[in-house]
């Protein structure tokens, strides 16, 4: 079957109505507001806060999977004495909103009862508009909602002068589920006499009912004309479709009409139904109308983008095949550079394929038939050229080659020069940006682009992008000691300028690396009681691959660079060793094992890959207990992944700590650690024995070791180099660390 497209241009619309006591737009953004619920608060997931914003929307989708969603947006009192007192005892909200729907959750209107101190559901669950928006849902094209009146007749005056509304989402009220989101326009209140009577159906269509002329590809208007009995219609919902059983929802207007509709098929009927609509609710058996599109005039303007990249030849000397796609379907187009100095014939591997050349928008046809099709055009530019299966514009998902030759009475453009880095240039810094620069040919064909090529290998270059400038600013390269070969090549309308030098230039020798690399030079970790009290930082970048250690929490062995650390188990037995993001260059996954034993010959104890286990945090944590206190453990952590880390991805922190710690606190009337800042001696005493002083610099290093034995003891700090070290003391089983500052 034909793949329909049948293009609506909404409109943004505001439901007007008439009110004499009440009638209150919540003037979003308004701090009056109140957000209730239990949802993810991140704002790829909290997408618009009426508090903040003019839209209440929630991504669930973007909130993720195996998580309770529930999220409510409520209005501050308002009081509808006033509207009672005035017989207005019809309450109803009307309000813009987007939604798409899945399965199991719930939008809905809710009010206040304060009898019964509880939320009270108001009129049916709201529908589902979109099944395309995935994500940014206030980017679904909003249709009104109006509530059915809610009956204020008996409510008492606290129900009265305590009354709000809200509406609320749960993506599942039984439980967790996963779902995708909604947005609201601000809404508004209103108070009414009496009911509102439902609207009576539309007619005088045009296209007419029946209607089998109706241009293909091009736009034109639907018009209606409003019911002149029945309840004002306040806006009008518009269904369409290809089969008259199975209509869906396009858009709702508040016009007679709507402008820009097109249809993108020959000999197709399109079904159509126009709904009045008010608070009352929609029009009930309205006429479902029809019109047929003209038959087949033989072009295809239809079809999918492929490949991406806009193509222009590189020889047209008349025999050369140019090709635009190995792998092309029926069904699709190409965007194609051409030039009025040239002549071309665009040809398919498929001998009975129909090709359409057309303008760049794709509006208009330019030549079409059966190929190879020749095609000169008027003026320099870009054009569609679409293959079809036939000219009923079939589409088939089978690959052909796309190709062109053309003559031109152009000349070929000769080289580019004087390149920048230079030919040869050796140092460039990894990750640091620079430009590429190069100077026009002064001789040959006029260049109207420059096709730029590269690779780490000379004789297999790639094209990178086309551009008009003599310049590209901002590159990167993220390997050491890699060579990168380049080539500017200018094009003219006779194509690419021949035999232009490749030149190079290579990055910087790769750092040494980290002094942890290997499990014998592990890095010593404090333990504090959150992560923060002894974070450092780290760096996988250079290290080596320890073929001996493997987690076995890394699928597939996927995990590269390893580097290492000690730790003491605290008196507890319980400790956790955690990695987070660091704030530049870093990792964003990691896989770490912990292991009892010794270098060589190491037990593993413990393994994790994800920090959380849901995909949404790919660092590592391992939480341990029962351990032995006082024994030294080997943290190995490693880059997950098979790709060695790059200049601008290798680094993170890393903390061990014990949050039973906490609770066993020094006694601090019977402590002192003085002076701080110190020059030479650090004084320590404590009610109990001091075992020992151990001070670490802010990368974890231990730099030494006092042994005390003593209530009172001095730790000489005079060899240490001026700045903050972190200083544990460990008195009777319990630690206590602090900073330290060394002038």
């Amino acid at each position: 079957m034909k793949k329909i497209t049948f293009l609506l241009f909404a409109f943004l619309f505001a439901l007007q109505m008439k009110s004499q006591v009440l009638n209150q737009n919540a003037n979003w953004p308004n701090v009056n507001w109140t957000i209730t619920g239990s949802y993810n608060t991140d704002p790829l997931a909290f997408e618009g806060n009426p508090t903040t914003s003019a839209n209440f929307a929630f991504d669930d989708d973007d909130a993720g999977q195996n998580h309770e969603d529930n999220i409510a947006a409520e209005s501050p009192v308002i009081d509808l004495t006033s509207a009672f007192t005035a017989n207005e005892k019809n309450i109803r909200i009307s309000v813009e909103y987007g939604y798409r729907y899945l399965a199991n959750d719930v939008l809905r209107l809710e009010y206040w009862d304060t009898t019964s101190s509880a939320w009270i559901v108001w009129g049916l669950n709201l529908t589902g508009q979109t099944t395309a928006i995935e994500d940014d849902f206030c980017t679904i094209p909003k249709v009104v909602f109006t509530s059915a009146d809610l009956d204020i007749s008996g409510f008492t005056p606290s129900q009265l002068s305590g009354f709000k509304y809200r509406f609320f989402y749960d993506d599942d009220l039984d439980g967790l589920d996963w779902n995708w989101g909604f947005c609201f326009n601000s809404p508004t209140i209103a108070s009414y006499a009496s009911p509102v009577q439902l609207p009576d159906c539309a007619s005088n269509p045009s296209p007419a009912d029946g209607d089998i002329t109706v241009t293909a590809f091009g736009d034109f208007n639907l018009t209606w004309s409003a019911p002149t009995s029945g309840g004002i219609p306040a806006s009008y919902n518009i269904y369409a479709g290809t089969d008259s059983a199975s209509l869906e929802l396009l858009t709702n207007t508040t016009d007679t009409f709507l402008n820009g509709v097109s249809v993108g098929a020959f000999n197709t009927t399109i079904y159509w139904q126009v709904v009045p609509v008010n608070s009352a609710g929609e029009a009930i058996g309205c006429s479902i109308w029809s019109f047929t599109t003209e038959s087949q005039t033989g072009y295809c303007l239809t079809g999918n983008l492929f490949p991406e990249n806009t193509f222009s030849p590189s020889t047209c000397d008349g025999a050369t095949e140019n090709i635009i796609a190995e792998n092309s379907w029926a069904g699709e187009y190409s965007n194609v550079q051409v030039y009025a100095s040239n002549s071309y014939t665009f040809s398919s591997s498929v001998a009975t394929d129909l090709i359409t050349i057309a303008s760049e928008d794709g509006t208009t046809p330019l030549v079409y038939g059966t190929g190879p099709l020749n095609f000169t055009p008027t003026v320099d530019g870009i054009v569609r050229v679409y293959f079809h299966l036939n000219d009923n514009c079939d589409t088939e998902d089978v690959n052909r080659i796309k190709s062109m030759t053309c003559t031109t009475t152009a000349t070929l453009p000769d080289c580019a020069s004087n390149p920048t880095p230079e030919d040869g240039t050796i140092g460039i810094i990894v990750g640091t940006p620079f430009d590429l620069l190069w100077t026009a040919p002064t001789t040959g064909g006029t260049v109207v682009s420059y096709n730029i090529y590269s690779g780490i290998d000379p004789g297999t270059l790639v094209f990178s992008f086309n551009t008009t400038d003599t310049f590209f600013n901002g590159v990167t390269v993220p390997s050491y000691a890699t060579t990168y070969y380049w080539q500017v090549v200018p094009v003219s309308a006779a194509g690419e300028a021949v035999g232009c030098t490749v030149w190079s230039f290579t990055t910087e020798d790769a750092p040494a690396a980290p002094s942890n690399d290997e499990c014998t030079g592990a890095i010593a970790l404090a333990t504090g009681t959150v992560f923060e009290d002894n974070a450092v930082s780290g760096t996988v970048l250079s290290a080596t691959d320890d073929a001996t250690v493997t987690p076995s929490c890394a699928l597939n062995n996927a995990q590269n660079s390893d580097v290492w650390y000690t730790v003491v188990v605290p008196a507890s037995g319980n400790i956790t060793i955690e990695t987070q993001e660091s704030d530049t260059n870093s990792l964003t996954d990691t896989t770490m094992a912990i292991f009892s034993g010794t270098c060589g010959a190491l037990t593993e104890i413990g393994c994790n890959d994800d920090i959380d286990g849901t995909g949404g945090n790919f660092m590592s944590s391992v939480s341990l207990t029962g351990q032995t206190p006082g024994a030294t453990l080997y943290v190995g952590l490693w880059k997950w992944g098979t790709t060695a880390p790059s200049a601008t991805v290798n680094e993170f922190r890393i903390s061990a700590y014990d949050a039973t710690l906490a609770n066993e606190n020094f006694d601090s009337n019977t402590f002192t650690v003085h002076p701080n800042p110190v020059k030479n001696v650090l004084n320590v005493s404590y009610s109990d024995d001091i075992t020992s002083v151990e001070v670490y610099n802010l990368l974890g290093q231990k730099m030494l070791v006092s042994k005390i034995g003593a209530t009172n003891g001095q730790v000489d700090m005079s060899n240490l180099s001026a700045g903050t070290y972190m200083v544990k003391i460990t008195a009777n089983n319990l630690v206590k660390t602090m900073k330290i500052v060394k002038e």
